[in-house]
């Protein structure tokens, strides 16, 4: 009987604890879903670059792009965030000869992706006709990065001005330079040879003496050849 009364007592009182505990729980459970919203709305203005309307940094150039609109372009192309910078560069280059000068001072700038970006919208803005600013480049850049996009730049344009840049760089001590400018020269050569740029320094530069010792006899119908395809991709 009275065990009987004792459990009869314990059962109110442990029901009790437990609704105690269930809405404790339940508290627990909303608190952290609030904190994960917050946390998740943190993390979208982050990705988007804390744009309001969910505007990105991306969207924002491309509609400057569209618009034609330069000096913003060139504004944006000096934006502390590498990224974006990068971007307004790329955009840069696909508004022709125009926005070249903008595309030049980017060439300066103290951030290698920038750079690299520059080099690669130059010559598409610019073609041949800063073949020579993207030689420079391609000579003298601190960044194996930005060396490898001008080299590839100047492939790009048909630079036959540039040749002696090209044979130099494939005998340069970056690889990625030098298969670069490889694939550069075989663009506006249209001619193959027996290079490979992971091989040794003399067996590289024998073939370098080789395309050298060519490229006079080729020069003159080359860059015939090229400004006939580019006068007809003008017209």
């Amino acid at each position: 009987m009275t065990a009987s009364a004792g459990r009869g007592v314990e059962n109110p009182l442990t029901s009790s604890e437990g609704e105690q505990m269930s809405k404790k729980h339940l508290r627990v459970l909303v608190l952290a879903a609030i904190a994960l919203l917050l946390l998740v709305g943190v993390l979208w203005r982050f990705l988007s670059g804390g744009s309001e309307g969910g505007d990105t940094p991306a969207a924002r150039i491309e509609r400057l792009r569209q618009s034609g609109d330069v000096e913003a372009l060139a504004e944006e192309a000096g934006n502390q965030e590498a990224d974006v910078a990068r971007l307004a560069v790329q955009a840069l280059g696909r508004l022709g000869r125009r926005a070249a000068p903008r595309i030049e001072r980017a060439m300066s700038d103290p951030r290698s992706k920038v750079r690299e970006a520059a080099a690669i919208a130059l010559g598409r803005a610019a073609g041949e006709e800063k073949a020579d600013r993207l030689a420079e480049v391609a000579r003298g850049d601190e960044s194996a990065d930005v060396r490898a996009a001008a080299v590839a730049a100047l492939g790009r344009v048909y630079a036959c001005s540039e040749m002696e840049t090209l044979l130099a760089a494939m005998d340069e001590p970056d690889i990625t330079v030098r298969r670069k400018a490889y694939a550069a020269v075989t663009r506006i050569l249209d001619r193959r040879y027996e290079y490979h740029a992971d091989d040794p320094p003399p067996k590289r530069r024998a073939v370098i003496a080789i395309i050298r010792k060519d490229w006079p006899e080729m020069k003159a119908e080359t860059v015939k050849y090229h400004a006939a395809r580019r006068k007809k991709r003008e017209d």
